[in-house]
């Protein structure tokens, strides 16, 4: 935010009486998607692996369970650097979708947080009192709330506004900037967890905290497409949470600056994170609905089913083996021939799962980025082998799988002897020319499945 504000001009009420016990209109759910789609078209933010180490914002995380068992607030998450792509706008379609936001100033919730969890806002055109102090309780209540709430409430959230920042009922300018008082964005406690049976398989189970329904049956239909065995090994180890947004599951992560993290960032930015629990093999797979994106807006989680398998993928790579699966000696040796195969240059094509790795580094003495890079690895090619990806075309998605390939195959052909790869997967890996011959050929040996195996080299262009 620049520090120069625009000259201020005075907001014209948009209702008869800009006071405290001001009517607000009705919250329309259906006026807030169109507002979010339309701000997802002025932004074009499409989050992919980076080329660069630059400090971008990430999409998921993993916690440390030592040290949230010791009670330390600094948790070990690691994510993907993601970049933004060009921005190429059809000048109508932005003066239509302005003017619409322009109308509604209530759609589109705009508070700016700091890493200390603190937050601002810049007041626009149409803002009153009332409206501000709606908006706050909204954020309080938690993303996607549409009450209206009291004027009781609203009176004493203004106020609660004006007394923090000294003012005693000033009217509102354009450009001026506010702080938001602290109880409005942090809470005490977690929201209640409860049990959600997905519809269409009431085995299938989630725990949902303060999630919309329908957010919460999307997540359960990703957790139940996954492969029988899969999903078999995860149960009883692995709870799957979906959260309204990152408060909801556990306040305290709201402003807890991740490692290795620009300072800006915190667990409310993420899209996904893997928590692991000290006491045993278990591990919590979250999901949140709501996030902040790197400029402190609140948007709806967009990139949820790629979340969901690349986190699904730290909690098999936890269950799979003691200690994890991505610190065998075998994931370890295909991890290292990849990584020595590649070219200095090649590794800052993919800083996130090379950077920092030292390959001459004792075994016994691995630090935090020799096991970092490995078990990102291992979570990313999940999110492949179930075929979503951040990465944004599929020549792309092909020069990625070459680039680890051993890492690849080593981990294909452990998920195919378990049977926890569906013949679809089969098929669309080898669509995506994800397959060689070779390849081919080993997972029908371990298979078993001859006609699979011919079906792959047909749609792999392989005679």
């Amino acid at each position: 935010m620049s520090a120069e504000q625009p000259a201020p001009k005075e907001v014209q009420p948009s209702g008869d009486d800009p006071g405290l016990n001001q009517t607000e209109p009705q919250y329309n759910p259906f006026s807030l998607q169109l507002a979010s789609a339309a701000k997802d078209y002025l932004s074009q933010d499409v989050p992919r692996l980076s080329s660069t180490t630059a400090t971008g914002p990430d999409g998921f995380a993993i916690v440390n369970a030592t040290q949230a068992a010791e009670g330390k607030t600094n948790l070990e998450p690691w994510a993907p650097i993601v970049q933004k792509t060009d921005r190429i706008r059809d000048q109508n379609a932005i003066d239509e979708i302005a003017a619409l936001i322009k109308k509604n100033p209530d759609l589109l919730p705009d508070f700016t947080f700091s890493a200390d969890g603190s937050a601002t806002y810049k007041v626009q055109e149409g803002m009153t009192w009332s409206r501000l102090a709606i908006r706050a309780l909204r954020f309080q209540a938690g993303p996607g709330r549409e009450e209206n709430f009291t004027p009781a409430q609203r009176e004493a959230a203004q106020i609660a506004i004006l007394d923090y920042n000294g003012l005693t009922g000033d009217t509102l300018r354009i450009g001026q900037v506010l702080k938001i008082p602290p109880e409005f964005i942090a809470r005490s406690t977690p929201s209640q967890l409860r049990e959600v049976a997905f519809k269409g398989d009431k085995s299938v189970i989630v725990q949902s905290a303060n999630a919309s329904a329908d957010f919460t049956q999307n997540i359960a239909e990703l957790y139940s497409k996954l492969p029988p065995a899969m999903r078999n090994l995860l149960q009883g180890q692995t709870r799957i949470v979906v959260a309204g947004d990152i408060r909801d599951y556990d306040p305290a992560m709201f402003t807890e600056r991740p490692l290795a993290h620009p300072p800006n960032m915190t667990f409310a930015n993420v899209y996904g994170i893997h928590i692991a629990r000290p006491d045993s093999f278990r591990s919590d797979v979250l999901i949140p609905e709501w996030y902040r994106n790197p400029e402190g807006k609140v948007e709806k989680n967009q990139y949820y089913k790629y979340a969901f398998n690349h986190e699904i993928g730290h909690a098999l790579d936890r269950v799979l083996a003691p200690g994890n699966f991505s610190k065998t000696e075998q994931f370890i040796n295909a991890y290292q021939a990849d990584f020595n195969r590649m070219t200095p240059e090649q590794r800052k094509q993919y800083p996130y799962f090379t950077e920092g790795y030292d390959p001459k580094a004792s075994r016994s003495l691995i630090g935090y980025m020799n096991q970092a890079r490995p078990a990102e690895l291992f979570a990313e090619l999940n999110a492949e082998i179930l075929n979503t990806s951040l990465l944004n075309n599929l020549p792309e998605r092909q020069q990625f799988i070459n680039s680890f390939r051993s890492s690849f195959e080593h981990m294909v052909k452990i998920q195919a002897g378990r049977n926890m790869i569906s013949d679809n997967q089969f098929l669309t890996m080898a669509q995506n020319g994800f397959m060689t011959p070779r390849l081919i050929a080993e997972l029908q040996i371990i298979t078993g499945k001859k006609a699979i195996a011919d079906q792959m080299r047909v749609a792999a262009g392989i005679k």
